[in-house]
């Protein structure tokens, strides 16, 4: 009985002794390994063989939490960054790969836009950047914007009667004019906007006038 108390006690002081030693390596790894500054991220070429950056997805919503995946080649430490909208890089935080040798993470955004990542790991011998990410973030709440609406007072391609045209999304009066014997016909598309279609005055209908075409 006291062999097998003895073996347990050792066994428990052993692995308090590697996470000890596990704690003081990591430590150690964050103190002495190569901090890098912004510009050295931007000008350092990416690797994707010893270091690769993953998002869980390619859009999400305000709010919507997103799981973000580096693998390394070792036990190092990376330093993350992050743009937003084609802005500046930023510095979002500096982690340690576990044994697993990978980073895992899960955050969310408070502004929509699009939101580009990447990191750069070091260990105490090397240095890889890895491949950039982008995800799109988008305001779900809003509700979808309707279908513009379109009305033509000549009821669509009427060629000999002058017409006006106009959708809610200009909120402005197209009419139909004339250059020379060409017709400027306006019409609504399926779409819900006003577009010109422009073509001789067709027969009987040999002149435009007023922009209409007529017989004369």
């Amino acid at each position: 009985m006291k062999t097998k108390l003895n073996s347990f006690l050792l066994m428990i002081l052993i692995i308090v002794l590697l996470g000890g030693f596990w704690w003081l390596y990591n430590s150690n790894l964050i103190q002495n390994s190569t901090y890098i500054t912004t510009n050295e991220f931007k000008d350092h070429p990416t690797d994707t063989t010893y270091c690769d950056l993953q998002l869980s997805t390619e859009t999400a919503c305000i709010d919507e939490e997103v799981t973000a995946t580096i693998k390394t080649y070792a036990n190092g430490v990376c330093d993350i960054y992050f743009s937003y909208n084609g802005g500046e890089w930023k510095e979002y935080d500096r982690m340690v790969a576990g044994s697993t040798r990978e980073i895992i993470w899960t955050d969310s955004a408070q502004y929509e836009g699009r939101y580009k990542w990447g990191a750069i790991c070091t260990d105490l011998d090397n240095i890889c950047r890895t491949n950039d990410e982008v995800i799109i973030i988008n305001d779900c709440s809003s509700p979808d914007t309707p279908d513009p609406t379109c009305t033509d007072t000549d009821g669509g391609m009427n060629y000999n009667i002058q017409g006006i045209c106009e959708s809610s999304a200009t909120m402005t009066g197209e009419i139909d004019t004339c250059s020379g014997n060409i017709i400027n016909e306006k019409f609504c598309t399926p779409t819900g906007y006003c577009e010109t279609v422009s073509i001789p005055c067709p027969a009987p209908f040999n002149v435009c006038i007023d922009g209409r075409c007529m017989a004369i």
